[in-house]
């Protein structure tokens, strides 16, 4: 599953966080660090709103391109120290 938030629709994603006390965003962990960019890009434009948004960063074995939260609820994956 792919999920990024398009610029476009940041006031759209603000407004619905301001309903929470804190906002929780997890990204892919990928070697190539891809899915953090565009996650940490979200992360500023809702703290320049005055969202308080916390990261959440998955554990990736070195020797695992991608882990994603699918890949992290498989527990034997992640058995390997990062």
């Amino acid at each position: 599953m792919k999920i990024r938030f398009l610029t476009i629709d940041f006031d759209k994603l603000t407004l619905f966080a301001r309903q929470a006390q804190f906002v929780y965003l997890m990204n892919d962990n990928e070697a190539n660090k891809v899915g953090e960019k565009g996650t940490l890009a979200t992360v500023e434009y809702m703290e320049t709103k005055g969202i308080n948004v916390k990261l959440i960063e998955l554990p990736r074995p070195v020797n695992v391109g991608k882990v994603d939260l699918a890949d992290y609820l498989k527990v034997p994956l992640l058995i390997a120290p990062c």
